[in-house]
């Protein structure tokens, strides 16, 4: 089971995913949902503000991908996706998860097992064999528990740290609550105090300059400069989840990206993200601008888009046996390619030869991955989504979604 922050928004109909997490059925109430996902795996997916876990639960019989019938013990599978290069992704790096070193750490009860051990032996037989596996193994025991403690006492710690707001967030008082620890778990408490310190400089609107509040803290730069990002990141994410970003969320941006130095190319991508929302908001808010097709429109018909387009379709590349399991490699192949032309009554592309089209009036769900740079369209009594790419992604799923309310 995995945890992760999850990003991702809503338009209406349109959810907008930014990460490759598949769309499918689901049901639930507010905090757990269980459901199918498009590659047709049970899951259960559970939390709430913010925080949230999903666990694969199993295939369901009649998946994308699994249709030859059982037979004798089947391996385990592995999915792995690979970008096939016929996409236009709008997220050029995947933002990575933030993952700190654990506070507590499993301990082996190996010692308790041999000090057991041992001491039955050294009652039975007392000779020195015995005795002196007792005498290490209570040595081992010893430090085990030495260990345990500390570790129990880092947790405690945390405890009382994490909830320590800007005024409280000195020098002074880390030395005063860090100084019995050793300087291993100090660093490691030091991550997961700075990151929880400042969450709290945003939730009480005092953000500060990080190098001068939590320099002192014994970190990495570079580690620091993670968990900024890190947050920075997130907290664009939540600015947009209404749409469009207010002038207070705006200077709060500018605020954390000064003090806390987020890098430039990080700014870049985060205003890249933020213009093409403020294009889709637009498209939503305005009326569809008509244009025209490079064919005979249909009587009753308006033209809403024409350019460049493709149906795609999610296959099987390779598949091979690797440690037990069977690993099966999964991408996008072109279904059709050509002239993609969105209308009022229909979307559709023709390559010249043959031409396809789907009624806008069955659409129930549109997903689009700024990732993979597709856009999956659940129809009406259509098992499958329909898979479309476009150069015009923001574009085509901001008509697509403004048609189907009309």
């Amino acid at each position: 089971m995995a945890f992760y922050l999850r990003k991702g928004l809503n338009f209406g109909l349109l959810r907008i995913n930014f990460s490759k997490s598949g769309i499918g059925l689901s049901a639930g109430v507010t905090g757990a949902r269980i459901g199918v996902n498009s590659q047709g795996r049970a899951y259960l997916h559970g939390g709430r503000h913010g925080l949230y876990y999903r666990k694969n639960i199993g295939s369901v019989n009649g998946g994308n991908f699994n249709s030859s019938p059982s037979t004798g013990h089947r391996l385990p599978d592995v999915e792995l996706f690979t970008d096939t290069g016929l996409t236009y992704p709008l997220l050029s790096n995947q933002k990575r998860d933030l993952q700190l070193p654990p506070l507590e750490k499993v301990q082996s009860r190996l010692p308790l097992l041999l000090l057991g051990i041992f001491g039955i032996w050294s009652a039975i037989t007392p000779t020195i064999i015995p005795l002196l596996g007792t005498l290490a193994s209570s040595i081992a025991v010893f430090f085990w528990y030495k260990k345990k403690t500390e570790q129990k006492k880092l947790i405690q710690r945390f405890e009382l740290l994490k909830d320590f707001g800007p005024s409280q967030q000195s020098k002074e008082t880390w030395i005063a609550e860090t100084k019995e620890f050793t300087q291993s778990n100090t660093s490691v408490l030091a991550l997961h105090t700075a990151f929880c310190w400042l969450e709290n400089q945003l939730s009480e609107g005092s953000v500060q300059e990080v190098k001068s509040t939590l320099g002192f803290l014994p970190i990495q730069p570079v580690e620091l400069q993670k968990i900024t990002t890190y947050i920075y990141q997130t907290i664009v994410d939540e600015s947009l989840a209404d749409h469009q970003l207010s002038t207070k969320e705006e200077n709060l941006l500018k605020e954390i990206e000064s003090k806390w130095e987020i890098p430039p190319h990080k700014i870049k991508e985060e205003a890249s993200l933020i213009k093409q929302f403020q294009e889709l908001r637009l498209i939503e808010e305005k009326e569809l601008s008509e244009t025209s097709f490079s064919r005979a429109l249909v009587r009753g018909e308006q033209a809403y888009f024409e350019g460049k387009g493709k149906f795609l379709t999610r296959r099987i590349l390779q598949s091979w046996q690797e440690n037990k399991q069977r690993v099966k490699e999964i991408g996008f192949q072109i279904d059709l390619e050509g002239i993609l032309r969105i209308g009022s009554r229909q979307i559709e592309i023709e390559d010249g030869r043959q031409n396809r089209s789907y009624p806008i009036n069955q659409i129930e769900n549109i997903t689009l991955s700024l990732e993979d740079g597709v856009i999956e369209l659940s129809l009406r009594n259509r098992k499958n989504p329909v898979i479309l790419t476009s150069e015009d992604l923001i574009t085509v799923a901001g008509i697509i979604q403004k048609l189907t309310f009309i």
